[in-house]
């Protein structure tokens, strides 16, 4: 794996250029423009970096799908005030019976040895009371039924700024085929995945941000990949039952940091009991960087039969960020 000098470092975050327009057609990208950067947000650049955010607009009328470049002033995740040129783009979409698109994410500079890690395209979709699950306890609203087809490794994405605090978002993680998630600046380079999303109660235009983030600095042996966890994996046991019961719960956690960074976990599942559950540390996962928790939940508020979703919660000591991801467990 290429290293990346801090030259060129300190080069990639002076050269501001603007975002790629681009929707279906194949339009050609925006000529780059130079920007003045601040000094004082040269401080602020961390190792986890937005590198580009777009306005997407579905008009399920027209029949069409606009992606627009955004010209970042508020707050995101670990932000940084420059953009990469050609990051992102729609290269098909259609309604068949969902709307879908291939959204394609490329390295912005190949051959120049700026690489990446933990790529990913996170879709910014406000709450519609239809379309959404809220975690009362945790003050997370997750827009699990957008998206249908998630494909990151931990379904929700939290926190991008002030304006989206408490709103969990589903995310498509690149390049986690690659060996540590690890987007290359030569070589596979691009990497297109299919989005599918459910338009059922919006009756109108949906307009929503795509945002584009990774990990831009060249990482020591403990920060190559997403600073929080970047995988939650769970397996519910049977017991639930609408007159109470309690099922076990196995939780592996996915953390680059090691479990010394991990500073709980938490169940919530408000239909079935009240706050949350602690789950206990036991040991480390099967495969390198994994980490096994466990605990109980019960269905205490004796709902009746049926499907019901729970949220699990992975709170990152070191970056004071919850990292989540969504189940459904059955009460019989």
């Amino acid at each position: 794996m290429m290293k990346l000098s801090k030259c060129l470092s300190t080069l990639l975050l002076l050269c501001v250029v603007t975002l790629l327009s681009a929707c279906s057609g194949g339009t050609a990208p925006v000529e780059p423009e130079s920007l003045n950067m601040p000094e004082s947000l040269l401080a602020a650049v961390d190792d986890r970096s937005v590198i580009a955010v777009y306005e997407a607009v579905i008009n399920p009328f027209e029949g069409t799908f606009e992606v627009t470049p955004v010209d970042r002033t508020s707050k995101y995740h670990f932000p940084v005030n420059f953009n990469y040129p050609n990051a992102l783009q729609i290269t098909a979409y259609g309604w068949t019976p969902n709307f879908w698109a291939d959204i394609k994410l490329t390295h912005p500079y190949p051959q120049i040895n700026v690489e990446g890690w933990d790529p990913r395209v996170i879709g910014i979709i406000e709450a519609y009371p239809e379309h959404s699950f809220n975690y009362p306890v945790l003050n997370v609203v997750a827009n699990n039924s957008v998206v249908l087809q998630p494909d990151g490794y931990t379904k929700l994405f939290d926190y991008l700024g002030d304006e989206t605090a408490g709103n969990a978002n589903p995310f498509k993680a690149y390049f986690k085929d690659q060996p540590n998630r690890w987007w290359p600046s030569s070589g596979a380079t691009e990497e297109t995945q299919r989005w599918e999303m459910n338009y059922t109660g919006f009756n109108g235009l949906l307009e929503y941000l795509l945002v584009v983030d990774a990990t831009t600095n060249y990482p020591n042996p403990t920060r190559m990949n997403s600073p929080e966890p970047a995988e939650i994996l769970a397996t519910i046991g049977t017991g639930l039952t609408s007159n109470g019961g309690s099922a076990d719960i196995n939780v592996t956690l996915l953390d680059w940091q090691g479990q010394e960074s991990i500073g709980g976990v938490l169940v919530e599942a408000p239909d079935l009991f009240i706050d949350t559950v602690g789950l206990s540390y036991d040991a480390p996962g099967a495969e390198p960087n994994e980490y096994d928790y466990s605990g109980t939940i019960s269905n205490s508020l004796l709902a009746p039969a049926g499907d019901y979703n729970i949220l699990i919660a992975a709170w990152d000591q070191m970056r004071a960020i919850y990292m989540y991801n969504e189940f459904t467990v059955t009460v019989e």
